[in-house]
């Protein structure tokens, strides 16, 4: 059964043969031509390695992640309180003596680059996409080589149909041979019989016929008479 080429694989994928080379290479398996086979084991190997790098494609740290712009803003007010931690004014003394507080407002906001997020999906969603398209490939592999064995034990269920009916036909042509033998054989003998029994007819009718004439002969010539 012929093998799948890298060229055909990669049409099957929708990816681009150095593509895919490149995806074998990273797999560990030695590929280095568009034209060369890949065999089963080969796209076994490559399906694994797809899956284990899109499973740590999902656990990856920050430094894998979709770019961000972190922005930090600052600012300072000054906020009066009284001195001394009371509140309210003291009675008969006047209000209470207050001092000036610096407080620093601090904001944060992350800004997640669109680009980014966009090609991190689609990088997900090529490599979901060829592993589909490997198992669908196998899949279709799968169902070839069935039909294939199928389409082999019907080609050989008519080759025995077909010797079965040429031994048939021999035992028969056998047979009516045998047969017209055997009806020449006896027609052969009764064509000896029935030429004996002519034969013995045609030996009376003369031993008939001369006893006959001897007789008629005797008859002529009385004894004693010159």
């Amino acid at each position: 059964m012929s093998q799948v080429t890298v060229s055909q694989l990669a049409e099957v994928l929708g990816v681009t043969p150095d593509r895919l080379l490149a995806q074998f290479r990273e797999a560990g398996i030695s590929i280095g031509e568009a034209d060369a086979p890949v065999t089963n084991d080969d796209k076994k190997k490559l399906l694994a390695f797809l899956r284990s790098s899109h499973g740590k494609n999902e656990s990856r740290d920050d430094s894998d992640a979709p770019k961000k712009v972190t922005l930090r803003r600052k600012t300072v007010s000054e906020l009066k309180v009284p001195s001394g931690g009371a509140g309210r004014a003291r009675p008969g003394r006047g209000p209470a003596p207050s001092r000036t507080v610096n407080v620093e407002v601090r904001k944060r906001r992350t800004y997640v680059k669109r680009g980014a997020i966009q090609e991190t999906e689609e990088g997900n969603a090529s490599r979901d996409e060829a592993i589909k398209a490997l198992e669908e490939a196998r899949t279709q592999r799968a169902e070839a080589e069935r039909a294939e064995q199928a389409r082999e034990e019907q080609r050989r269920a008519e080759q025995e149909a077909t010797e079965k009916a040429e031994r048939e036909a021999a035992e028969a042509r056998e047979v009516e041979q045998a047969e017209a033998e055997r009806v020449k054989a006896e027609e052969e003998r009764m064509r000896e019989a029935e030429e004996r029994a002519r034969e013995a007819v045609e030996a009376r009718s003369r031993k008939v016929a001369d006893e006959a004439a001897k007789q008629a002969l005797s008859n002529a010539n009385p004894a004693g008479q010159a």
